[in-house]
């Protein structure tokens, strides 16, 4: 998922991140920080953000594009990182 605040995302911001349960990696793309996770974990990021004082201000899934649909449907295969 990818994660945006105000201002940017700093190295503070992105070790908050880092600390919610489930998030397995944080990368910075930018502007955003890009969360590889075991399971939905918007809510919580959410929350660890807002407890550090940094609303988010763009928050999006990702990981529904037409391979891994292709690959949930035909092989019954996942393939959804968060």
């Amino acid at each position: 998922m990818e994660v945006g605040v105000a201002g940017g995302m700093t190295p503070d911001l992105v070790a908050v991140l880092e600390r919610v349960p489930g998030v397995n990696g944080v990368e910075r793309d930018g502007e955003l920080a890009v969360l590889a996770a075991d399971h939905d974990v918007r809510p919580a990021a959410v929350d660890a953000l807002l407890d550090a004082g940094h609303p988010p201000v763009h928050l999006r899934r990702r990981g529904a594009d037409l391979d891994a649909i292709y690959h949930r449907y035909f092989t019954g295969a996942d393939g959804d990182d968060a």
